[in-house]
């Protein structure tokens, strides 16, 4: 061996033999596994410990890159077991760029595909009188995602998002114009939040009004006709429908 080294490189042949020694390729040709001596193996286990504490392959790729270039690949799979060659070579990338365990900070850039005339014919709508009062009620925090926050006024919707989502759809339907999704226009009355009022009395009073005379005409109609079940209940399911009518789709669709 010694005099084949002198032959390979007679200046510097122990030099060569301690990189052959270092690099560990010989063994790794050979299928030889080296014995660590007991620090290095103290080390190798309270890795290989770490490694199965963590929770994610970020964290187990930080703790291999610890000593990812310093031991053989056959060496860490015996301490390591499962670990491919492809994650030992992205362990010791991550040290020479980063840093030995070195933590990453993860930068969330959210991609936002959405149709702007879409976006302003929905919020044309959502705005617009027959949704909501031209009355702000306090202040809101706005929060966007650069991290800034907006303090804008709470305004009053006079309907829950289901039935502004259920409305607006119908009106798109008339109106031959292609909406959001049902789930994308739910996000965006999240977003864009605001406080609902079912009662509208010291609001608008000719909407209080004109609502609490169609629960009179309810009331009203079992005296009529207090036994025949059948016509009540049909009676009364029309005037609901009529006060429902009135008080929200009347305004979007009168002409």
């Amino acid at each position: 061996m010694v005099a084949a080294l002198e032959v390979i490189i007679p200046d510097d042949a122990g030099g060569l033999w301690k990189a052959l020694k270092e690099s560990g390729e010989v063994e790794s040709a050979l299928g030889v596994l080296i014995d660590p001596n007991p620090a290095d193996e103290k080390y190798l286990k309270s890795l290989a410990e770490t490694y199965q504490n963590a929770a994610s392959w970020d964290t187990r790729r930080q703790m291999v890159s610890i000593m990812a270039d310093l031991v053989p690949y056959s060496l860490l799979q015996r301490y390591l077991p499962g670990i491919t060659e492809h994650r030992i070579k992205s362990a010791r990338q991550h040290a020479a760029k980063f840093g030995r365990g070195s933590a990453l900070l993860v930068s969330k850039s959210p991609r936002m595909r959405v149709n702007y005339a879409q976006l302003d014919h929905f919020l044309d709508f959502i705005t617009s009188p027959h949704v909501i009062l031209d009355l702000p009620f306090g202040q809101r925090l706005l929060s966007l995602s650069d991290g800034s926050v907006l303090e804008t006024p709470n305004l009053i919707r006079t309907m829950i998002p289901e039935r502004i989502v259920a409305q607006y759809t119908q009106y798109c339907e008339e109106n031959n114009f292609r909406p959001f999704s049902r789930s994308t226009m739910l996000r965006i009355l999240s977003s864009c939040a605001a406080t609902v009022r079912k009662s509208l009395q010291g609001l608008d009073y000719i909407a209080a009004d004109g609502a609490k005379a169609f629960d009179d005409l309810v009331a009203m109609i079992p005296k009529l006709r207090g036994g025949d079940r059948r016509w009540v209940s049909h009676w009364q399911k029309v005037l609901k429908e009529a006060k429902q009518y009135i008080k929200a789709d009347y305004k979007v669709f009168r002409k």
